[in-house]
């Protein structure tokens, strides 16, 4: 898991097709946050417009901040329509990632989202994008486009909808999955058959060369994500890092303080 000084999508891809990738979510609206991770090792990151505290000005900044840092960015959009992936991707974003996606019918419509004319019904504006030598990107340099899987629907239609050209990665939305089965967000994990589940994503995602990430909670976690067959994953978030370190960092201080 290394990353190199290029954040655009040929080399998003490329680290997507090897053995293993690191990324994590970007949910506070900061672009100094953002920058900070870009500097930590991760591989890409995941810029999250969904469930995230940013609007469009901050993600930019982020997007300009990684940018700088050769690390590719990814948009998680909060809606599948033209104006939200279109705008991320004219922002200058390595690629996006769609939620909720549940048929195949569905993700063909984010992949001509995604892909201008005559195959796609992107509109024409990479007004960022441009400037970044990513303004009519060829086959190498198309945009990523990823897809969370966290629906019972997606689940059962998972075969057919890994048929879609275009689609490049498979992100397991393991807290909605679980719910969506009448699991608790973090039970999943340990339910026999939500494993098997997990395991057959994995598999399918493989057996058709698309790369399949998931969601990690730290080391010891990884060996077991790997043993279910996932080489790509983002560790936790940037606020459950920040606030995970800070109670790390008191409780250790308190503890010689106490001493003292």
């Amino acid at each position: 898991m290394s990353a190199t000084n290029d954040s655009g999508p040929a080399a998003l891809r490329d680290r997507l097709n090897s053995d293993g990738s690191l990324g994590t979510w970007v949910s506070l609206p900061s672009a100094e946050v953002a920058e900070i991770f870009a500097h930590c090792g991760f591989d890409w990151l995941l810029l999250d417009l969904q469930h995230g505290l940013s609007d469009r000005s901050s993600i930019l900044n982020m997007i300009r901040a990684l940018d700088a840092a050769g690390v590719p960015a990814i948009v998680r959009a909060p809606q599948n329509n033209s104006e939200l992936l279109g705008w991320a991707l004219d922002a200058g974003a390595a690629g996006v990632m769609a939620p909720l996606v549940g048929t195949p019918e569905q993700l063909r419509t984010v992949v001509s989202l995604c892909t201008y004319a005559p195959s796609g019904t992107r509109s024409w504006g990479p007004i960022r994008a441009t400037m970044r030598g990513r303004g009519f990107p060829d086959d190498k340099d198309r945009p990523v486009v990823s897809m969370m899987l966290e629906t019972r629907e997606g689940v059962d239609n998972l075969e057919s909808i890994l048929e879609v050209d275009g689609l490049d990665m498979v992100f397991v939305g393991q807290s909605d999955l679980a719910l969506d089965y009448g699991l608790k967000p973090g039970d999943g994990i340990r339910d026999p058959a939500h494993v098997a589940r997990l395991q057959r994503i994995a598999k399918l995602c493989k057996d058709r060369g698309i790369s399949c990430a998931v969601n990690c909670h730290g080391a010891q976690q990884l060996g077991l994500l790997r043993g279910f067959g996932y080489r790509h994953v983002t560790l936790l978030g940037d606020a459950t890092i920040i606030r995970t370190a800070a109670l790390e960092l008191v409780a250790s201080v308190r503890a010689v303080a106490g001493k003292a």
